[in-house]
């Protein structure tokens, strides 16, 4: 079987900043998302990648608005991942911290996605403040 690639033929990249048990049909790389180079690294393996998904959290803090500030700066590069890797028609998904900055960034989404809104799953506690942007139909612009 080739590197990265599941035994459903779907090729498989993961990225995080602590390291990650090896898993069969997963390419890791670590790193650290806000780092402008890993674009690059990503590019290198792919830039037509049919879905970006993304459940990065920050470090919290315990005080709200700095912990849903640097959950949306993790949101934002993420989706500069995206823009670059992602193939038209691709999907996005990406965990936010709600908050006062939570429509603006659903602003700035908007018009790259043919759907877009934001998911609550049932999976989630009632008193959790994640909530998923999900987007699909990515329009390179």
């Amino acid at each position: 079987m080739e590197p990265g690639c599941s035994e459903l033929g779907a090729f498989v990249v993961a990225v995080d900043i602590n390291p990650m048990e090896k898993l069969e049909g997963v390419t890791f790389i670590q790193a650290d998302i806000t780092d402008e180079s890993l674009i690059k690294k990503l590019s290198e393996i792919s830039e037509n990648f049919d879905v970006v998904m993304s459940d990065a959290s920050p470090k919290i803090t315990g005080i709200w608005t700095v912990d849903h500030l640097k959950s949306v700066d993790l949101a934002r590069a993420s989706f500069r991942i995206a823009q670059n890797v992602l193939r038209p028609g691709g999907n996005f998904l990406v965990k936010v911290f709600q908050g006062e900055e939570i429509r603006k960034f659903y602003e700035e989404l908007k018009p790259f996605f043919y759907f877009k809104k934001f998911h609550s799953p049932k999976a989630s506690r009632k008193s959790s403040a994640e909530i998923y942007f999900v987007g699909k139909g990515f329009k390179k612009n």
